[in-house]
């Protein structure tokens, strides 16, 4: 018979998997404010108007 022993490793690689997820999403989420981040303002004015 054998047993399956659940030690640390499994919840290392679950806390590891868990936090990289939220990381990328967090990362993909501000994508758009770091893209825009150099826009000047008559850009954004003119951005705005043609994406509503």
């Amino acid at each position: 018979m054998t047993t399956v022993h659940r030690g640390s490793t499994d919840l290392g690689i679950r806390r590891t998997v868990i936090l990289s997820s939220i990381m990328l999403s967090a990362l993909i989420l501000n994508a758009g404010q770091a893209l825009a981040h150099a826009v000047t303002e008559g850009d954004a004015g003119y951005i705005q108007e043609i994406w509503g």
